[in-house]
């Protein structure tokens, strides 16, 4: 695998992936195992369908477009870690070559803004001074009582505070 990196402007590189028959080697062979156990035929347990009857099965297209997936994730996250990139978003993304002996792509990576520290050594907050009276909390308790309170169905004559529902016709 080879790579390159150019700065486009602060916090975006454009880079260029290359792999070559070997690599892609690599990745065909583990796009045909995530398909087998992917794909359910009959006869065979799951990831135990021999490669040439999955194959047949799914095509040679399907394996090669499973293993160009597994590729570009696995490269593009090599670079990163090889490059110490924290990426963000990418966007661009352009195939430049697809045979069976290269494949190679370029993308360009939006990476997390590298941050500076200012001097916070020594810097001391003020609290502010809170107090609360008796009566502030009486007040919430009730509140908090109230609005937690269960209705109960009484046999006797309403009084203040009991909540009434009448029904009646004109």
């Amino acid at each position: 695998m080879k790579t390159s990196s150019t700065a486009v402007q602060s916090g975006v590189v454009m880079v260029e992936v290359q792999l070559d028959a070997d690599d892609l080697k690599k990745f065909v062979i583990a796009a045909e195992e995530s398909l087998t156990h992917q794909v359910k035929l009959d006869g065979f347990r799951a990831g135990k369908t021999p490669k040439d009857v999955l194959r047949k099965k799914i095509g040679e297209d399907a394996i090669r477009e499973e293993a160009l997936q597994i590729a570009v994730r696995e490269s593009l996250a090599e670079v990163a870690k090889q490059e110490k990139y924290d990426i963000l978003d990418q966007e661009k993304f352009e195939v430049k070559k697809n045979t069976p002996e290269e494949f190679s792509y370029t993308v360009q990576l939006h990476l997390y803004p590298l941050v500076a520290l200012g001097e916070y050594r020594g810097v001391v907050g003020h609290r502010k001074e809170i107090s609360v009276s008796e009566e502030e909390i009486k007040k919430i308790l009730g509140d908090i009582t109230q609005s937690r309170a269960e209705l109960k169905l009484v046999s006797r004559p309403a009084q203040k505070g009991d909540q009434v529902e009448a029904d009646f016709t004109i």
